[in-house]
């Protein structure tokens, strides 16, 4: 829900208290789904047994969006006049992709000081994992190496398909971008056993994986 109705103080992390409502961690103010403020510990009762007059105040309410879930992740639709258009829209995952037959990690999330064009061009160039990510899990900087692309398809307004192979990794891979935001990398692990360093035992079958930047 947003905005939260109160000034100048930065977005605190919220969380579900006890009655299930959506709670403010700055000052503890409480909402319903609907966007009703249920609680304001600051504020006290004008009249024994009745809610203080400050719940029934417009300007307490928050706004709330429609919001759908899957494995952990929120989307959320920006527009709170349009909710029957939101729950007819599909997420913006990738085209013909069940997830109910993948295992699910959990999801990582960060926040950087730059624009999503910046974000986007870094997203799209798998060149740099061995040496900006040197050290994270098994990358390193001895993986890096040529790259080979097999040619942009499916093209256009909608977005672009890379199918490409890095040679240090030994690993067939696909890189999707579906504008506006979805940047794709799928690793065909199915198709040739890959010299990574995480798949200890030869002639296990590994599975597909993907990699999801929202």
């Amino acid at each position: 829900m947003l905005p939260r109705p109160m000034p100048a103080p930065p977005r605190a992390p919220g969380r579900i208290d006890e009655s299930g409502r959506l709670a403010c961690s700055y000052h503890g103010w409480a909402f319903a789904g609907s966007g009703a403020c249920e609680l304001i510990p600051q504020a006290a009762p004008e009249q024994p047994g009745k809610p203080p007059r400050a719940l029934c105040s417009p300007r307490a309410c928050a706004t709330p969006f429609p919001v759908k879930e899957m494995h952990g992740v929120l989307f959320v639709w920006p527009d709170e006049h349009s909710a029957d258009q939101a729950e007819a829209t599909p997420l913006p995952l990738p085209n013909g992709v069940d997830f109910n037959e993948y295992t699910v990690f959990p999801a990582y999330t960060r926040r950087v000081p730059y624009g999503f064009e910046f974000l986007g061009e870094n997203l799209a160039d798998p060149l740099h994992f061995p040496f900006s990510h040197h050290g994270v899990g098994t990358t390193h900087r001895e993986q890096g190496g040529p790259m080979k692309a097999i040619g942009i398809r499916e093209s256009g307004m909608a977005g672009f398909h890379v199918p490409f192979h890095m040679e240090s990794y030994d690993l067939p891979s696909d890189f999707t971008f579906q504008a506006p935001q979805l940047f794709v990398y799928t690793y065909n692990l199915r198709q040739k056993q890959p010299k990574l360093p995480f798949f200890k035992k030869q002639g296990e079958q590994p599975p597909d994986a993907f990699t999801l930047c929202l």
